[in-house]
């Protein structure tokens, strides 16, 4: 049975760090963005404000905009039964992006006041927990794959990977006549 589920515990952690991935890149374009945009001051002050803030407000001003973000999904659905799935997929993805970027940029903000409420420091040692546990569950995959990149893969490989986009590309072809 373990056997049979190593895979999708792997999918599970590659996912994981996916996101973990994302959510260290975004909040610093967020950031970069707020700092870039014309309203400099009126966000600095909002930084220093959101600093300053109590555990439970700060939580609030973390929590409001992720909220904000939950008539995105209406539209997604109703795009989904329109069967518009590209227009579905893309307003998913800005939905994700936009606010896990808005969500970390808050969380690093408020991070110091957040922390002092206790389920929050709890659920955030386990998010921690958890992404040690999925670095060391890719780990083996992380260093094959690197191992593969830094000796060159050999020529038949190569072949294999050519003769798969050919095959591909013959095959997008074919559907579009």
């Amino acid at each position: 049975m373990k056997r049979l589920l190593a895979p999708l515990w792997f999918l599970l952690a590659s996912l994981f760090l996916l996101e973990a991935w994302l959510w260290d890149r975004l909040g610093p374009l967020v950031r970069r963005f707020v700092d870039w945009a014309p309203w400099r001051p009126l966000t600095e002050r909002l930084s220093r404000w959101l600093a300053a803030l109590r555990p439970y407000p700060a939580l609030a001003c973390v929590a409001v905009p992720m909220l904000m973000l939950i008539p995105l999904k209406f539209v997604e659905v109703a795009l989904v039964i329109q069967q518009r799935y590209l227009l579905a997929i893309l307003t998913l993805l800005l939905a994700k992006l936009l606010g896990m970027g808005i969500a970390s940029w808050l969380f690093a903000i408020c991070k110091p006041a957040l922390l002092q409420i206790d389920w929050v420091a709890r659920a955030y040692a386990t998010v921690l927990r958890a992404l040690d546990w999925a670095h060391a569950k890719t780990a083996p995959y992380r260093r094959w794959l690197q191992r593969r990149l830094a000796a060159g893969a050999n020529g038949r490989q190569w072949l294999r990977l050519r003769r798969l986009r050919r095959w591909a590309q013959r095959r997008t072809r074919e559907t579009d006549l």
